[in-house]
């Protein structure tokens, strides 16, 4: 890289202090010193004042890769546990958000994302590209499949919807649980109903309208194994809290 390019990098993106201190060493002859101090300054601020790593981290994460991937970009699980049927997920840790994956055969079959404070990740692969937090489930179309569970561990919506990017390769993922957000007794009650006319085996379709036009994602994900697997993948609240508290 140029000496002209290295000063467009870091010009753009540090604070008009750090560039006016960079300007001043450089004038003097000291480039190579001042490009170390620069190249280290962005990267602190980067990562302090902005979500682009977090970002860049889900970015290289896809269906189908390397199971491998998720160490080289996460490091080690932070905690893992087998399915019901014997299917192990592990989750990983970024300040941001907690990812759990489900690998077979060496390779990432799915994989869902739990923000931390209110984080919103980029979705330019989801069918939800142009929103996410902010709008209800109803935005979006083509709902294939859905689950819920209501459990004083923790309450929850899942669905997976037609399209993205890749959806010959994977399904969109979007969920909602009350404990990434505080849930109404509205909310609940919304929940509840859908969730009693699954388990009677009724018609759902009005009780699903009413819960996607009320609730809002908070989590999402990409997948090519049965929603019934994936869900098993969903953190308790107890887990989330033990997984995120004091980091």
């Amino acid at each position: 890289m140029s000496e002209s390019e290295h000063i467009n990098r870091w010009k753009s993106k540090l604070p008009a202090s750090v560039i006016t201190a960079s300007l001043l060493s450089i004038a003097v002859g000291q480039f190579n010193d001042t490009i170390d101090v620069v190249n280290k300054s962005y990267d602190f601020v980067l990562s302090t004042f902005t979500d682009i790593p977090s970002n860049e981290k889900l970015e290289s994460i896809y269906i189908n890769a390397s199971s491998d991937l998720l160490r080289e970009t996460f490091g080690a699980p932070v905690y893992i546990k087998n399915t019901i049927d014997n299917i192990k997920v592990n989750y990983y840790r970024d300040p941001n958000y907690l990812i759990s994956a489900i690998t077979e055969n060496n390779g990432i079959s799915a994989f869902l994302v739990f923000p931390i404070d209110g984080f919103v990740p980029d979705m330019r692969l989801h069918t939800a590209s142009d929103g996410y937090q902010g709008q209800s489930f109803n935005a979006y179309d083509n709902v294939m499949d859905s689950h819920s569970n209501i459990a004083n561990i923790g309450s929850y919506y899942i669905e997976e919807i037609k399209g993205g990017k890749f959806d010959l390769l994977y399904k969109s993922i979007s969920g909602s649980s009350d404990y990434l957000g505080e849930y109404s007794d509205n909310d609940y009650k919304v929940l509840m109903k859908f969730n009693d006319k699954v388990m009677m085996e009724e018609d759902v379709s009005k009780s699903l309208a009413a819960l996607r036009t009320k609730l809002k994602p908070n989590f999402y994900g990409y997948s090519k194994v049965e929603l019934s697997l994936l869900e098993q993948g969903i953190l308790s609240a107890s887990e989330y809290k033990m997984l995120t508290q004091g980091r």
